[in-house]
């Protein structure tokens, strides 16, 4: 019987910021298709950009310590860093719209915040 390679540790961490950001992605098209009636979603932002932060801290701490990696260290340190960024923006969007007292949304914004989406679900 053939023995099953095990995911490497980076592959997966890399798998689970993918997912982060796809569920944070689906939450800024909420809250702009909605504003501001989707004002009390605005902290589930937050959660989602820490648990990013979270994530790449942990990729970050797995690299300054790991002797091998699957492929270049910069290119996952880099990697990581982009899809994090991703992830802040839409929440500083996000945190825009209540320090500024939007009071609607304009339809382009949506379009934006759903382009956003579409693209971070090819990352995934």
């Amino acid at each position: 019987m053939p023995r099953m390679k095990k995911e490497d540790i980076y592959y997966t961490l890399l798998k689970q910021l993918a997912a982060v950001l796809v569920d944070a992605a689906e939450e800024y098209v909420t809250i702009m298709s909605g504003f501001p009636e989707t004002f009390t979603r605005l902290p589930r932002m937050k959660m989602l950009e820490t648990q990013a932060d979270e994530t790449v801290r942990d990729i970050m701490t797995r690299l300054y310590t790991s002797f091998i990696t699957p492929f270049d260290r910069e290119d996952i340190s880099e990697l990581a860093l982009a899809m994090d960024d991703v992830v802040d923006h839409m929440e500083a969007v996000t945190i825009r719209l209540d320090l500024f007292n939007v009071g609607g949304m304009r339809p382009e914004a949506v379009e934006l915040a759903e382009l956003t989406l579409a693209a971070v679900r090819e990352v995934l």
